[in-house]
């Protein structure tokens, strides 16, 4: 098939899938030298039905590009040739979201709620306009390079609602097979009968699948509910917890019926009917709104904390700030806004007004252990390890299974060298979270600074079981390795670190530190020098680089 033309403009340059039916191509445009993607029926099967169920799906695809080809995040239909079987697409040029959520890796809450909205949005226009996808997964959104927007592909799947409606009621043969991913479709999706919100449902799963690293297979198996795998593997807010348990409830009736309703609520919050939301509401329209606003100040501070959350996931830190300050001025008392405000705060490096932020709110709240915390955090990154000591303990008073307590407790101990001390804080929030990888990599830490190197590889290799893509553990073992003499090993190790964070330039040193052991000068310098590229003023690479040099001479 290379080197063939389609349509006597579309040259195909390689093979790049295979289905059933057909196979897919990228090609080159002849007279614009723009790439494409080419789709050709090449069916398989003698059965005159199949063949003809085959075509009208292929030719359906064709018109459902069409028709939502408009959108700047689904592919264009460039030409279609009935005679030739032959679908001719626009060429994204990106990278699959697969690369991003798989097995293992674990993404924080605020990327995946910027995935969902992102692809809820597609999916507005999609559904608006009586298509299902059907196989929403991640293989099938690419991140374009040149605006960083997901694309939604591969409709090669869908099939208007309409259409199915006219096929029961004629009587006409279809393809009974249910069409999607296992793992990702809905219970009425694998009985044949796709609903609009089949495509939340697999939505759903996606997000479920980022915040956890489990396979969808894994969390369909698992006999807890989602709201618990959730709670129990994953960082993510009440709110996004309770927005994807009705994302992906079994009965398509109790779940969200519209795309819409899913993006208000990730960028508003699910608030329970009651007299204050009605408020809520009455306030953003009419006049009665207008006077609420004024009279009932609470219903002011409602909307402002929401919109102050609302920036923090955005990760607009100094507008958050601004938006939690009016809070306070009109209630000096609101703990929650002085304790996200000193989050916000934390994140913009100005770490002494977050000290007196989370301050004020445990005066009000002295029992807040969240406020506590964030003290600690805060001295901890003014470089007062002792004074943070003191807030911690306080947090893990309060709140015997604060694991987030322990684990701050144990970083500040490291600070202070104090490694014995550190293990057991260490020890402590892996006891009320198993499955806390970085606490598992930092316990290794500190036996390897004990020089107990063995207990520290085991360390390291709990945190990689728990998440197979979790750089930092693969640079302690290769470091634990390293000091054992086993060199080919910590090789290993430091290469997995290059292929799972290249940016990561530590790795590079130490690499080197290898490689200089083994006597080969020429690779230790192709180290340090990426590790210089990457980052210019490291001057632990720098004065090795000169050492290398100066011996290998």
């Amino acid at each position: 098939m290379n080197n063939s033309i389609i349509g006597g403009r579309y040259q195909i340059i390689k093979r790049i899938g295979r289905g059933a039916f057909g196979e897919t191509f990228l090609s080159e445009d002849i007279e614009t030298k723009q790439k494409c993607v080419v789709k050709k029926l090449k069916p398989m099967v003698k059965d005159e039905n199949t063949l003809e169920i085959a075509k009208r799906l292929f030719k359906k695809e064709a018109e459902t590009l069409e028709k939502l080809g408009n959108h700047p995040q689904i592919p264009a239909l460039l030409a279609y040739y009935e005679e030739e079987l032959s679908i001719v697409q626009e060429f994204i040029e990106g990278r699959s979201l697969e690369e991003d959520i798989h097995r293992g890796k674990i993404l924080n809450k605020s990327e995946v709620e910027q995935i969902l909205e992102e692809v809820l949005e597609i999916l507005v226009f999609v559904h608006d306009r009586q298509v299902i996808h059907r196989d929403i997964k991640p293989s099938n959104l690419i991140r374009r390079y040149s605006d960083g927007k997901l694309v939604l592909i591969d409709f090669g799947a869908v099939k208007e609602i309409s259409t199915l409606e006219t096929n029961i009621q004629t009587g006409q043969t279809s393809v009974t097979v249910a069409i999607g991913t296992v793992g990702f479709m809905s219970p009425e999706q694998q009985q044949g009968k796709p609903k609009c919100n089949s495509d939340i449902y697999a939505l759903g799963m996606m997000g479920i699948q980022a915040l956890t690293g489990k396979s969808p297979k894994e969390i369909v198996d698992d006999e807890r509910s989602y709201k618990e795998i959730l709670q129990r593997h994953s960082n993510a807010s009440s709110k996004l917890i309770t927005i994807l348990e009705k994302m992906v409830r079994p009965d398509w009736k109790e779940r969200y019926q519209n795309s819409s309703d899913v993006i208000n609520d990730l960028k508003h919050g699910m608030l329970p009917s009651s007299t204050l939301n009605m408020g809520i509401k009455f306030a953003v329209a009419g006049t009665l709104g207008a006077l609420l606003w004024f009279v009932f100040p609470f219903v002011r501070s409602v909307f402002l904390f929401q919109k102050g959350i609302e920036l923090i996931n955005q990760q607009e830190y100094i507008e958050a700030v601004q938006f939690f300050d009016q809070i306070i001025e009109i209630n000096p008392n609101a703990a929650n806004s002085l304790y996200y405000k000193g989050f916000a705060l934390s994140q913009l490096g100005r770490f002494e007004q977050q000290l007196i932020s989370c301050q004020r709110a445990s005066q009000i709240q002295p029992n807040f252990v969240e406020a506590i915390n964030c003290q600690g955090l805060a001295l901890y990154s003014l470089g007062k390890y002792q004074e943070s000591l003191e807030f911690y303990r306080k947090t893990t008073d309060i709140q015997i299974d604060f694991y987030q307590g322990y684990y701050n407790l144990g970083e500040s101990l490291v600070k202070l060298k104090r490694f014995e001390e550190a293990l057991e804080a260490f020890d402590r929030a892996k006891l009320y979270q198993p499955d806390y990888v970085i606490a598992w990599n930092n316990h290794g830490n500190a036996l390897f600074a004990l020089e107990r190197y063995p207990e520290a590889i085991a360390s390291y290799d709990q945190a990689i079981k728990i998440n197979p893509n979790y750089a930092y553990a693969y640079l302690g073992r290769g470091n634990a390795k390293r000091k054992q003499g086993r060199f080919q090993e910590a090789i290993l190790d430091y290469n997995k670190v290059t292929e799972l964070e290249p940016q990561l330039y530590e790795v590079y040193y130490t690499k080197a530190l290898v490689h200089r052991s083994l006597q080969q000068c020429e690779l230790s310098i192709e180290d340090l020098d990426r590790g210089i590229e990457i980052k210019p003023d490291y001057l632990a690479a720098i004065r090795l680089r000169e050492q290398i040099l100066n011996n290998c001479e």
